[in-house]
């Protein structure tokens, strides 16, 4: 396998890190208990992996696919991208041939099931593709997108209409003199008139739901004007004056909770000139919330979270919430600690994904975790179940998805049609509601057959249920249980979830 002088910068990093672990100490917590030890060990799914995945997402089928800087999967050859199957296994049926001759830093699943993959590779599949492409869902290249970045790409996210963002170090893109931050059409062509021009590095990208654009990075200006490691774009990329956090250090990750606040973390200490150390949460003016206040001790590198609001945190840190917790840890909504939880990677955490069942998969440079042998990449089991329900109204006017329990949170959804064998058609973008999405206003079929599909799309991942109405089949099987109280899949509900104010900030959070 090739490496680029960023991989060689990467790797430098990598051992700086690995260092810092050291010397910060070790100390581990007590062995769990019997009753929590099912969520700290990893279950049986165990890929292999000889080098680091830094990018990670699930498909609708269950499939994982991981990027990063790896060499073999499970003693095959595969060059810093796979797909697995749920087990683990290497999904032969995704040929990339040649893989990238470069780290693979980001991985986003279209709706189409193709894939987006950024990093600091300059051809995939033997052919030149600098540091952006798209493959079919085969693996193959897909010739027709052709964005021509130079320089690297960290971050990629999807907006719903399809359109692309793309964050990092790059130079130009498309031809277009557009540095570190741009956005293409569906087709890869440049979205010229969105030119916010950062000055530095981009990480992290959230999408609200209003179309604004959080950014985090290591950048001292924006949109032409100063603002320090994390700002909000309007849709069109000028700034949103009024957002102005002022971090003291480089924003690594996002997330966007349903209330609308954003929690980040990164390498920095001060937060609007008040003390947080890698780890905060501001309101929705961005001022700080003071009471939000993990306090790890070092580097948090990436976030993901469930639907009952908590909160998994990766990183390089040996203590958080007062406790010796390395490097893994899950928080309660509050910021408290989950003092039950401790896992220990042996390693930095770099990326973590929430499966739709609640099961944490975790990637970072450790071969242990929960005391058991997983190089890199690992899947740990949930004691708290996820829990889901696709209902229709009885008058056939809205449709609901109803989630729950350790389900991950998502970004955005879409509601489907399907009538008589034809394929699915689009109803629309859901809103949020109180206890999941919505979309209201429909005419669905009456006294026929039909199949609804709800998809839901987060962190680069795309999970789906479907419900048959009026037919004796039971719905498709998805991951996750149905909420209690709900009534039997394919049975109508006469109201869906109440609207709440919730829904004008639910974000699209890509890393």
């Amino acid at each position: 396998m090739l490496f680029q002088p960023f991989a060689l910068l990467r790797r430098q990093r990598l051992a700086l890190l690995a260092l810092v672990c050291l010397l910060i100490g070790a100390t581990l917590l007590s062995a769990p208990s019997d009753v929590t030890r099912a969520q700290t060990v990893p279950d049986d799914f165990n890929p292999n992996l000889n080098d680091i995945s830094f990018a990670l997402a699930i498909q609708a089928d269950g499939k994982i696919v991981a990027g990063g800087d790896f060499g073999f999967v499970g003693g095959l050859r595969r060059n810093s991208i796979v797909r697995l199957h749920p087990d683990g296994s290497i999904d032969q049926s995704f040929d990339p041939g040649a893989g990238a001759d470069g780290t693979i830093n980001a991985v986003v699943v279209q709706p189409d099931d193709k894939l987006i993959v950024g990093g600091s590779f300059t051809s995939i599949n033997g052919q030149p593709r600098s540091y952006l492409a798209r493959l079919n869902a085969d693996g193959s290249l897909d010739t027709a997108f052709s964005p021509n970045v130079a320089g690297f790409v960290d971050a990629v996210a999807l907006q719903p209409d399809g359109k692309i963002l793309v964050g990092g170090l790059f130079r130009t893109i498309g031809g277009q003199p557009l540095g570190r931050l741009a956005r293409l059409n569906p087709d890869g062509s440049l979205d010229v008139a969105f030119a916010p021009n950062p000055g530095g590095y981009v990480y992290a990208l959230v999408i609200q739901p209003d179309g604004k654009i959080v950014v985090g990075g290591d950048f001292n200006t924006i949109g032409g004007r100063a603002r320090s490691n994390l700002a909000r774009l309007n849709p069109d990329g000028s700034l949103d004056r009024p957002f102005s956090p002022n971090v003291d250090g480089v924003v690594r990750t996002l997330m966007l909770q349903a209330d609308g606040k954003l929690i980040f973390g990164g390498d920095f200490a001060l937060v609007g000139g008040q003390s947080r150390p890698f780890l905060a949460r501001i309101n929705l003016d961005s001022s700080l919330d003071l009471a939000f206040a993990p306090n790890p001790n070092a580097n948090v590198q990436d976030l993901a979270q469930q639907v009952d609001g908590k909160l998994l945190v990766g990183g390089v840190f040996t203590s958080i919430g007062g406790q010796p917790l390395r490097r893994l840890a899950w928080l309660n909504p509050d910021g408290s600690l989950d003092a039950a939880f401790a896992p220990n990677p042996s390693g930095a955490v770099y990326t973590l994904l929430l499966q739709p069942d609640g099961k944490p998969v975790v990637s970072g440079a450790f071969t242990l975790i929960g005391g058991v042998q997983r190089n890199r990449l690992a899947r740990l089991s949930t004691s708290v179940p996820a829990q889901q329900a696709l209902t229709v109204a009885a008058d056939g006017t809205s449709v609901a998805w109803t989630r729950g329990g350790a389900s991950p949170e998502l970004d955005w959804v879409t509601f489907e049609l399907a009538r008589n064998g034809e394929p699915f058609r689009s109803l629309g973008v859901g809103v949020r509601g109180s206890g999941g999405w919505q979309l209201m206003g429909l005419s669905l079929p009456s006294g026929e057959p039909y199949q609804i599909r709800a998809r839901g799309f987060y962190r680069g991942s795309v999970t789906e249920t479907i419900l048959r109405v009026g037919s004796p089949l039971d719905p498709s099987p998805t991951p996750g249980t149905p909420m209690p109280g709900t009534p039997t899949p394919g049975t109508p509900t006469p109201r869906p979830p109440t609207p709440s104010r919730s829904s004008v900030y639910l974000p699209l959070i890509i890393r």
